[in-house]
């Protein structure tokens, strides 16, 4: 008998200690889902499960490098699904972009004995003879080397630069569907750009 007394004390202590604690929830104030996560993670929550990367990283070649977005995503060259070197190119680098959408491609090449200015570029000489779909502007990087950018008028979107230094050909070019993210791509790459 006392220990049936024992037992239904505890019983009647558990049942006033789980009704007092459930009249102290608030049940008026909603719970931020956010606030929380953020206590817990020590960090803001990415709830919409696309990871956003942003910032920038350097492409060092062996004749050029610049800054491009973290985002991007690097192209190789590729004969049979096997990763080969661009024998004719002496630095070549790519990438796209998803958000906005552009290609971009960068390319180093060896001037002919007879080739001694920009104007020689064959990729030159053919927008010099399209005047109707390019548009000519000069170009000065950060090092005070000069050359030639060339934005593509109508629906194909292009925005391409050329420079001749030391007895190379530098080009980087932009496509995409935004004239406007290209430019602002095309400045970010120019401003950064180092050629050697």
């Amino acid at each position: 008998m006392k220990k049936k007394l024992i037992l239904l004390f505890f019983v009647i202590l558990i049942i006033f200690g789980v009704y007092y604690l459930l009249s102290n929830i608030n049940y008026s104030a909603p719970l931020d889902k956010n606030k929380a996560l953020t206590e817990i993670l020590g960090r803001t929550p990415n709830l919409n499960g696309k990871i956003v990367i942003s910032g920038e990283t350097e492409h060092k070649g062996k004749y050029m490098s610049f800054l491009y977005p973290k985002a991007a995503k690097i192209y190789y060259q590729t004969v049979n699904g096997q990763q080969i070197e661009d024998t004719g190119a002496l630095d070549y680098f790519a990438y796209d972009m998803q958000a906005p959408r552009m290609i971009f491609t960068s390319e180093v090449i060896a001037a002919s004995s007879i080739q001694k200015i920009l104007e020689d570029s064959t990729s030159v000489r053919l927008r010099h003879s399209q005047k109707d779909l390019y548009v000519e502007s000069q170009v000065t990087l950060a090092d005070g080397n000069q050359g030639l950018s060339f934005i593509k008028t109508g629906n194909d979107g292009e925005i391409s630069g050329f420079f001749f230094v030391h007895d190379r050909y530098y080009t980087v070019a932009i496509t995409g569907s935004s004239m406007v993210d290209m430019k602002d791509l095309f400045n970010k790459t120019i401003l950064s750009l180092r050629l050697y």
